[in-house]
């Protein structure tokens, strides 16, 4: 849960006053300001109104009713001067203690609480208005709130862990090994699902997943990374996938994975062969597209390496005319 669920469930549960089932009360007006170390801004105060059972206090601002995962002890009262510990269980753990010294017509009072999400204190100061009031009435809309914030707060982690799951569906569809592996920083990786990483590898040992994989072009370091997820050595799963490429001949595969068995397939089928017309000197139809894709692979490196040589020449020129004057 993120810290806004957190602050509002503490606003909702910690801050109103114990409201017994007594019939008659009397209405105060709070006054609450949240701060957190570390905050770039200081939060706004909020006010709202209570109904407190007609009377002296008798239980601090934090006290719960018995089946609360809040339990207040240690509960110390000197004269106006009431001091407790609150600790609370269940899935928010949160400790902490609070204080809070009155007079007939006002308090102020302070809660420090510890959670996950890091330390929170609660300055609080109230005022009675006097207005009769139900203090059950108020109990009841309380509730209610508390049972509203803890439903949109399981709301919204459902629909992250919804959106989690789909981001990571497509991670193993696209062979996005990233998404599997805790980054640099070694914090956890995005996509911890165990069915998923499987499916990933197991994907990853077929021809179509490893074609999706190795053909993005990121190179050996993305490979390792595969290889230390699925635990499998990389150069032995793609000569296996290149040694079964060769039954149905998935030319597709053997021409981007598989460069022993491409030169293989080029020598008896390409070499020597001419794209036009009929007879035994051309290339047939099931391999045309294979020597076309090949031989315009070897022209792109070709003039790649022509362009690296064209431009250290070019270089030395340049250099020897800074250097000779001419």
């Amino acid at each position: 849960m993120t810290r806004r669920p957190i602050l509002s469930l503490l606003a909702a549960t910690l801050l109103a006053p114990a409201a017994a089932t007594a019939a008659s009360g009397e209405t105060w007006e709070i006054t609450s300001q949240m701060e957190m170390p570390g905050m770039p801004f200081a939060m706004p105060p909020t006010t709202q109104r209570f109904c407190k059972p007609a009377g002296d206090w008798t239980n601090p601002p934090a006290q719960q009713e018995k089946s609360s995962d809040c339990k207040v002890t240690d509960v110390k009262r000197s004269g106006n001067t009431m001091r407790w510990k609150v600790a609370c269980t269940g899935k928010q753990k949160m400790s902490g203690d609070g204080e809070m010294t009155w007079t007939a017509s006002a308090y102020t009072g302070a809660m420090n609480m510890h959670t996950g999400d890091g330390d929170m204190k609660m300055k609080t100061r109230g005022r009675k208005l006097g207005t009769p009031c139900d203090p059950g009435a108020q109990k009841r809309e309380l509730d209610a709130r508390v049972a509203q914030i803890q439903g949109q707060a399981r709301e919204q982690q459902a629909q992250a862990a919804r959106q989690q799951a789909e981001i990571c569906e497509k991670a193993g569809q696209d062979m996005s090994v990233e998404m599997f592996l805790p980054p640099a920083d070694r914090t956890p990786a995005y996509c911890t699902d165990a069915t998923r990483k499987g499916g990933f590898c197991d994907r990853l040992r077929t021809r179509p997943g490893f074609r999706k994989f190795y053909g993005d072009g990121q190179g050996k370091e993305r490979q390792a990374k595969a290889g230390t997820l699925c635990h499998l050595g990389f150069p032995a799963l793609q000569a296996t996938l290149c040694k079964e490429a060769l039954q149905p001949e998935d030319l597709d595969f053997i021409g981007l994975a598989c460069p022993a068995q491409t030169k293989a397939l080029v020598k008896r089928e390409c070499a020597g062969r001419t794209y036009t017309g009929e007879g035994g000197n051309a290339v047939s139809e099931k391999y045309r597209g294979f020597c076309s894709r090949y031989a315009a692979e070897e022209l792109r490196q070709e003039g790649a390496k022509r362009k690296a040589v064209d431009g250290a020449a070019d270089q030395g020129k340049q250099l020897l005319k800074g250097v000779l004057g001419f």
